[in-house]
């Protein structure tokens, strides 16, 4: 058995288009993803030729991208590829942003090891800011490195989250627990 393969031309994406992203400019999306389209340093850079792998990627980035900015209902679309002109691809990715959440109640529970205004004043989120994943996570290192100083240095601190999907909040309590 004999296979004759005929390669055609590597595909160099022209274009990469954003729809129904009305909050965050396009401009800023395409910073996130690691799909570039065609410039002139992509001869050095090798930027700008398609990988359905790393397009993939992509879209897991930016869900998580607009989770991290308070769309929690943000929905992103398989990308719709024009493959018409090898030398010219087209990317189109639809997404639904949805409303943006804010933060309701904040507390602490569990081995709390010293007052709860104490706590507060260690965290840099407050009530009715935009709920964002990585400011809880930096919150959540920066108790637990209080507590490394004071001597703790077994406390594991979890952010547990409850949604109200009707009031567009999201309630947060970090569980303390030292072990």
């Amino acid at each position: 058995v004999t296979f004759t393969i005929a390669e055609g031309p590597k595909g160099h994406i022209k274009k990469i288009i954003f729809k129904g992203n009305q909050k965050i400019k396009s401009s800023q999306l395409k910073k996130i993803i690691m799909t570039k389209q065609r410039n002139i340093f992509s001869i050095i850079t090798g930027k700008g030729i398609l990988d359905e792998d790393m397009l993939k990627n992509d879209l897991q980035l930016l869900t998580a991208y607009y989770f991290d900015q308070g769309y929690l209902d943000a929905k992103v679309s398989e990308p719709k590829i024009d493959l018409h002109d090898p030398k010219r691809i087209r990317i189109e990715i639809e997404i639904e942003e949805g409303p943006r959440y804010h933060l309701g109640d904040i507390d602490f529970k569990g081995d709390i090891l010293t007052t709860k205004e104490d706590l507060f004043k260690t965290i840099k989120i407050k009530r009715n800011d935009f709920y964002s994943t990585s400011a809880v996570r930096k919150d959540v290192n920066a108790i637990t490195e209080k507590f490394a100083n004071q001597g703790y240095a077994n406390v594991e601190v979890s952010p547990e989250t409850s949604v109200d999907a009707k009031n567009l909040l999201v309630h947060l309590i970090f569980e303390i627990e030292k072990k």
